[in-house]
Parts: structure tokens; sequence; C-alpha cells
């Protein structure tokens, strides 16, 4: 995908969001992911990034009522990148990273880039009941976190983010 679609993409939901919206979740989503596209430079970056954007187009904060948000926000999404000219093949990206970005009902996170949008959400706050919409127990989160999360948003993420914060402010060893 063209960096000016994606340019084009956040234009669109900067559009739908509101500033406060944006600041605290999207813009959060968003960092989670160019950090994992650090280590993934073989995925499509762009396409997890539009997808970052677009996973909330169609929400309940901005009046959904239906059970599927994700299938419903994906299908949006990839109506607005058809009418974009984006192709078939990035828009399936897309559409299946929002589609799996949580788990109910619907296909596992087992691409590349659905696997980094769905540590990017984890990542920036979401809990693993939240993403599979449903109540796990510690042991099915541990095997979740292990199959579907990928290692970089763990305690690797953990260990970078201490590294910035020393860079930034100094240390004091």
């Amino acid at each position: 995908m063209e960096d000016r679609v994606l340019e084009e993409v956040k234009e669109i939901a900067r559009e739908r969001y509101p500033k406060v919206f944006i600041r605290k979740k999207v813009k959060k989503v968003v960092e989670k992911v160019e950090y994992l596209l650090d280590y993934y430079p073989e995925a499509s970056g762009n396409c997890v990034k539009a997808a970052a954007w677009l996973q909330f187009y169609i929400h309940p904060r901005f009046g959904y009522s239906g059970d599927r948000q994700n299938i419903a926000a994906a299908h949006k999404a990839s109506s607005i990148l058809q009418e974009l000219g984006v192709s078939s093949k990035d828009i399936n990206k897309v559409s299946r990273a929002i589609r799996a970005h949580r788990i109910k009902g619907v296909p596992y996170p087992e691409k590349l880039e659905s696997k980094i949008l769905f540590s990017a959400n984890y990542m920036a706050g979401t809990s693993v009941q939240t993403l599979f919409g449903r109540v796990v127990d510690e042991k099915e989160e541990d095997k979740i976190k292990k199959k579907y999360i990928l290692p970089e948003a763990g305690s690797r993420y953990e260990m970078d983010k201490i590294d910035r914060l020393k860079e930034k402010y100094g240390s004091d060893d």
C-alpha cells in the first residue's frame, strides 16, 4: 500500500473520530504497531497501520449496536480501501487484521499483519479477555499469549521501554 493511501486513510479516520479518541486510543495502537514493525520488516507496514486506524471505524462509541463490531469494521475498511483504489491483496491484509483484532467467533490471527495488530492492541492496554470477547482463565491466557501475542509485545517491549526512558531521562547507574 502506498504512503499516499495511508495518509488518506488517516484523514478519513480523523474526520470520524474525536481528537481525544485518536490521542487516547488510536495513536497508542499505532505506536505499538510501529514498534513491532521494527522487528518484522517483512510485514506490509502500511497495511497494518491502515488497519490500526480503521479498526475502530465501526464501533459502539460511534453508534454501532451490533455484536461483532470487528466484522462490520473490516467490511467498512474494505469498501473505503476499494474507493481509494487499493489492490485486493492489500485490502485482504487490512480486512483480515481488523477481523482478527478481537477474537469472538472469528479466525485467530494467523497472518503476520493480523498478529501485529492483535499484539499492538494487547500492548496498548487491552486485556486478553477483552480481545477474546470472553472470560479466560490464567492457564488459557498463557496459551493465548504464547500462540497469538508476538514475543516482542511482552517482556522485550517492557525492557525496551525501560531502556528508552533511561535514554530520555538519563540513567543514575
